[in-house]
């Protein structure tokens, strides 16, 4: 298998269970993830990672309050 159809197999599953990373997590409750930011106590020098976790909507929370430069892994 090449990697675009990788890719798009991905992108498929993702797709036919967004709707549940997106209203059914508890991670879309605003109130959790402000618990979540708060006890992380975030800084503009600290690096943020998401992999695989959902929507992003946490990793949308951090996006502002870390650091904004590119890191190579």
């Amino acid at each position: 298998m090449d990697y675009e159809l990788i890719k798009a197999s991905v992108q498929q599953q993702f797709n036919r269970v967004a709707h549940h990373y997106l209203n059914d997590s508890p991670m879309a409750e605003a109130g959790l993830l402000d618990l979540i930011i708060q006890a992380a106590e975030p800084r503009s020098e600290h690096l943020s990672l998401d992999i695989a976790c959902g929507a992003g909507l946490l990793a949308c929370r951090f996006a502002p309050l870390v650091s904004k430069r590119p890191v190579s892994i």
